[in-house]
C-alpha cells in the first residue's frame, strides 16, 4: 500500500496507487454544475510510474445541467519554455520557490480546474515527501495559477521545495494535461542543492 496523497485528504488504497481521485473529480464536477464555487483543482488519477497520463471515465451530467468542458485533443496542446529560475541552493531546513513559465503555442485554451488544465508533471523519480511543500500530488508540483491561458499567453508554475537533507537532488519536469498528453519537447531539469 502506498502513502496517502496530500490532496483533499484523498486516501490511497488498493494496489499500484489506486486512489479516490476519480470520485473527487466527479463530486467537484457535480458541485460546479450545481452552481457551487470550487476553489481547488481536481485530483488527477496518475499511473504508478507517471510516465504517461491516465485517461479516466467522465461522469455524465444530469439532464438539467450544462455539460462540463471537455479535454482538448492532444494535437491542440503545445507550449514552449520561456523562463526557468536559477538552480536553487538552499540551507538545510530552508524552503525555496521554483518558477517555470511556458507560452501556450497550441490552439487550445488551458482552463484552470477543468479537463484542459495544464499542470507541471514530474518525469521519472519525484522528491521525498518531506521535500515537497504543498504539492498537488507527489508527481504534480503545480498547476496553472491563471484562470485561462489562451494561445500566445504565458502560464506560470510556482512551487516550493524544502531542504530536509544535504545533497544534490535532480527533478525533471514537463507540463501535462492529465488524461490527454504531455507537452512535446525535453523535460526541464532542476538541480536542487541543499547545504
Amino acid at each position: 500500500m502506498r502513502e496517502a496523497g496530500p490532496i483533499y485528504g484523498a486516501e490511497t488504497v488498493g494496489h499500484r496507487g489506486t486512489h479516490w481521485g476519480a470520485l473527487l473529480f466527479t463530486l467537484l464536477v457535480a458541485a460546479t454544475l450545481a452552481g457551487a464555487v470550487v476553489t481547488r483543482p481536481w485530483a488527477p488519477e496518475l499511473s504508478p510510474d507517471v510516465t504517461a497520463p491516465v485517461a479516466r471515465a467522465s461522469a455524465a451530467p444530469s439532464a438539467s445541467a450544462t455539460a462540463a468542458p471537455t479535454a482538448p485533443p492532444a494535437s491542440a496542446i503545445a507550449g514552449e519554455l520561456v523562463l526557468q529560475t536559477a538552480p536553487p541552493v538552499i540551507v538545510l531546513g530552508a524552503t525555496t520557490t521554483i518558477e517555470l513559465r511556458y507560452r501556450n503555442t497550441g490552439t487550445a485554451e488551458w482552463r484552470r480546474a477543468t479537463a484542459s488544465e495544464i499542470r507541471l508533471g514530474v518525469v521519472g523519480r519525484t522528491l521525498d515527501e518531506e521535500m515537497r511543500v504543498e504539492w498537488l500530488h507527489p508527481e504534480r508540483p503545480a498547476a496553472q495559477s491563471e484562470a485561462v491561458v489562451a494561445p500566445g499567453q504565458v502560464v506560470n508554475f510556482i512551487f516550493q521545495v524544502k531542504g530536509t537533507q544535504r545533497g544534490t537532488f535532480r527533478l525533471e519536469l514537463r507540463p501535462v494535461v492529465d488524461g490527454v498528453t504531455w507537452l512535446e519537447g525535453k523535460a526541464v531539469m532542476i538541480e536542487i542543492t541543499v547545504q
